[in-house]
């Protein structure tokens, strides 16, 4: 089948199926599921992928005879004009270009899951110390009040003192 030396062509080459499907213009995984299911692949696919990629031998690709890379040798007229390549579909160069940001895309994301955590902490900390904060405050407002209410008691005592020895002094 088709998608099976598409597979074939995609490991003899080194290249990873998500690049390769990006490369071809595919959406993400579905030559992947195609290849699980030994589907089948459109006509304008193969087209994309025999002008992205033009060492695949078209014969053995749609047959299975022959080599599966062109031979160097090989006439103009077997191989595709390049002309017809339209400018939007990623060059051979572009899809190792595309490896290299694959990867960094999953460091990336890596790393947002690290901030993520990281955050998360942040907010767990900043959250205990509010907490902190408040067992504070209401440890100073019962200080406070207790130093309030000593004041009150010692004016008290004091405020009956003089009234003490007013009336001692009244008689």
């Amino acid at each position: 089948m088709i998608i099976q030396r598409l597979k074939e062509y995609i490991d003899a080459k080194g290249i990873s199926i998500s690049a390769f499907e990006k490369s071809i213009g595919m959406s993400n995984a579905s030559f992947g599921k195609s290849l699980k299911n030994n589907g089948a692949i459109g006509s304008d696919k193969l087209e994309n992928i025999l002008s992205v990629y033009p060492d695949i031998n078209p014969e053995w690709l749609l047959t299975g005879r022959g080599l599966m890379l062109c031979d160097p040798q090989t006439p103009k007229e077997n191989k595709l004009d390049a002309s017809l390549i339209p400018p939007s579909i990623p060059s051979i160069e572009e899809s190792i270009i595309y490896k290299m940001y694959e990867k960094k895309d999953e460091e990336n994301k890596s790393l947002i899951e690290e901030l993520g955590g990281l955050k998360e902490r942040i907010r767990s900390l900043e959250s205990k110390v509010q907490e902190y904060k408040s067992l504070s405050t209401s440890s100073k407002d019962k200080s406070k009040g207790l130093a309030l209410a000593k004041n009150a008691s010692i004016e008290k005592h004091s405020s009956q003192d003089v009234d003490n020895a007013t009336s001692v002094t009244a008689r």
